[in-house]
């Protein structure tokens, strides 16, 4: 319920102009206001001690105080209550510095009138309730970023001048942050995951306040004291109430843990690889010369091709984990050459012709294709492995399109097949490591979808990019690019 009536404190020296007040306030409309006198500062003080008060109408010239002091004094004891100040013709301009200071109001006494009156003081009261409830909001607000186990800072103006940093984020970067420092103290340790530093436009701050989103940027802290610190960096802009951006949040993941997990991954899968290469081989060899010794066996015969056929399969799938261990390490390289790509994709399709499930392959090239710099082995691996998934994921007795065109500064190559399709929750994940669509995994093929995610570190160890674009129940494409010029080589 809205309230009606409110407790006045009047701290005044004149009698006549507190009668003058009191008269005035009885006779306004609307609500009700029970007004106590204090001729004097320090009356007034012991009053505002006591509590019950809604406001304090203050002169500033009184017996034992005078100006801006007779002000601070009152907020000093009260801060919660709001203040009005009554002011003479001739100190105006200390009554508008109150305001500045804090106080709700000035009014001058010799305009006074019941109503404006009556209303400056409700209106004085909700801006204080409002500036509590703010204040409160506020509050809990930094009691949950500073309480946060997440490290966060909040860019607290739409110039990046003021933060705030909670002791994750202090602790994560390894000293203080001040607020007053602004996002630039912290720039300078932030770096790409290649250690290449970050301009100061490319912080996530700096973007967030000019309207962007950033969500999970990996990144490294460079700590003072040397240590290294990989982390996820996410960031928001603050909107005003006009649509322009007042600040940002940025939030700083500390993800030492994943990537100490990551490296004993790729540990595994290098030991892995490499330890099973040998008894493979050795498996390998045998099989084969079983199978020459028994021509006119055929169930013995059979057996070995059994054999010779899981242990290719082994032999792919270590291939495979080694190249997953290279391009994770960085360590891949390429044994480049002037490849015509036309020519080497019409080779790998001639290879593939002959399907399992009666597709036909059929190769368009699309005008002149310019040579590219590129290891024409790596090239057929990667082509092989979506011509191969086309095959094995799309419709049968349909056509398998392998499109070669050259664009602008690149030369586009593109797998397309007519089948079930790839949902559109699943495309974003589709090149990460051991990741298999669902339909992989309810048809039960084999493999351990490692194919996309190594094409992808090849595709990009040239420079190039690789995407997919599916329609369900229509056509699935799988795209990649070569640069017309030379990219630079993951070295080991």
């Amino acid at each position: 319920m809205e309230r009606n009536s409110f407790s006045v404190l009047l701290v005044e020296d004149n009698p006549g102009d507190a009668l003058l007040i009191q008269e005035l306030l009885a006779e306004a409309s609307g609500s009700r206001y029970r007004l106590e006198w204090a001729n004097r500062l320090s009356t007034g003080l012991a009053r505002l001690a006591a509590g019950g008060f809604d406001l304090v109408l203050l002169d500033l010239s009184l017996p034992d105080s005078s100006g801006l002091d007779t002000f601070r004094t009152v907020q000093s004891q009260a801060p919660a209550v709001p203040v009005v100040v009554l002011t003479g013709l001739n100190d105006e301009a200390v009554a508008v510095q109150a305001v500045q200071e804090g106080a709700q109001d000035y009014l001058p006494k010799g305009l006074l009138e019941g109503n404006l009156l009556a209303r400056a003081l409700r209106y004085a009261i909700e801006r204080q309730r409002l500036i509590v409830q703010l204040e409160a909001e506020r509050n809990w607000l930094h009691t949950v970023i500073d309480r946060s186990p997440a490290a966060i800072i909040l860019v607290e103006d739409a110039t990046g001048r003021r933060i705030r940093a909670n002791p994750r984020a202090e602790d994560l970067f390894g000293f203080r942050l001040l607020p007053d420092g602004g996002i630039g103290q912290y720039a300078e340790y932030l770096c790409h995951p290649n250690g290449q530093p970050l301009r100061y436009e490319q912080l996530a701050a700096v973007r967030a306040l000019r309207g962007e989103t950033i969500m999970a940027q990996e990144q490294v802290i460079y700590r003072p004291d040397g240590q290294e610190v990989p982390i996820l960096t996410s960031a928001s802009p603050i909107w005003g109430r006009s649509d322009e951006v007042v600040g940002a949040v940025v939030l700083f993941d500390d993800i030492s843990h994943m990537k100490e997990l990551e490296r004993l991954k790729e540990q595994w899968a290098s030991v892995i690889a490499h330890d099973l290469r040998q008894p493979v081989s050795v498996i390998m060899h045998y099989a084969a010369l079983l199978e020459q010794e028994a021509p006119d066996r055929p169930s013995q015969r059979a057996g070995t091709q059994h054999i010779l056929a899981a242990a290719r399969q082994l032999t792919r799938m270590t291939a495979d984990l080694a190249d997953m261990s290279r391009i994770e390490a960085q360590q891949l390289t390429l044994e480049r050459q002037t490849v015509d790509v036309a020519a080497l994709v019409g080779v790998v399709v001639e290879r593939m012709a002959t399907s399992p499930r009666r597709n036909v392959l059929r190769l368009e090239v699309t005008g002149a294709i310019p040579p590219v710099s590129a290891d024409p082995g790596r090239l057929e691996q990667v082509l092989s492995n979506l011509i191969a998934n086309a095959v094995k994921y799309g419709y049968a007795d349909t056509d398998i399109s392998v499109i070669v065109q050259p664009q602008e500064d690149e030369v586009r190559v593109s797998v397309v097949n007519a089948g079930d399709g790839i949902p559109a929750e699943e495309l974003t994940t589709l090149f990460a490591r051991f990741r298999r669509a669902q339909q992989v995994r309810e048809r039960r093929i084999e493999g351990l979808g490692l194919g996309l995610y190594i094409a992808k570190g090849l595709v990009e160890a040239h420079g190039g990019r690789i995407w997919v674009e599916s329609i369900p129940r229509q056509t699935t494409a799988f795209h990649f690019t070569l640069p017309l010029r030379r990219a630079p080589e993951l070295e080991g």
